[in-house]
């Protein structure tokens, strides 16, 4: 009787285990693109940016141009159809190394570790011409993107994403659908 008490107890604690990882992948997970939240993202961008093996990190920030235009169009249903399938680019182009992470909107961070500026904006370039090319929901859409390397000026994610940020909107002023 003990023994069965014993395995029926360890049979219960990993299938609790087994429950919990669940649970903490759905909470870190956008449930629409697959790519990490912005929750997993603030909670976790400080390690990943500050780790010294990690070292130079960029951040890239892209958004899909005119994307309100799409949604005001074919509706949200598409518009989740085009945001699901970026999303599995953005999974399938970017290594192990990377953290991906749906901002908000159709706004991304990628977070690259041992990648330099000069690095990032190939990365960035090559990752824009394939989302040109993917017709997602039977749709053209292009992305702009801003890059940012780590330096002691813009330490923090925060610093680095915001960088990112200020030249994706230099991109969107020079026309869009560009890193």
């Amino acid at each position: 009787a003990r023994v069965r008490s014993l395995l029926l107890i360890k049979q219960q604690f990993s299938a609790l285990q087994s429950q919990h990882e669940a649970m903490r992948i759905i909470a870190t997970t956008d449930s629409l693109t697959g790519v990490r939240n912005k929750r997993y993202l603030l909670d976790n961008g400080d390690r990943f940016v500050t780790d010294r093996r990690h070292q130079p990190v960029s951040a890239v920030v892209l958004d899909i141009d005119f994307f309100k235009r799409l949604n005001d169009t074919p509706g949200h249903i598409t518009c989740d159809r085009v945001l699901e399938q970026l999303g599995n680019l953005l999974i399938d182009a970017v290594r192990d190394d990377t953290l991906v992470a749906r901002f908000g909107g159709e706004e991304f961070v990628i977070l690259l570790q041992q990648c330099g500026l000069e690095d990032a904006l190939k990365r960035a370039e090559e990752l824009r011409e394939r989302v040109e090319h993917l017709h997602p929901a039977g749709h053209q859409i292009t992305i702009s993107i801003g890059v940012a390397e780590r330096t002691e000026r813009m330490a923090t994610p925060q610093e680095v994403i915001k960088g990112a940020d200020k030249a994706l909107y230099r991109a969107k002023k020079k026309g869009r659908n560009r890193a």
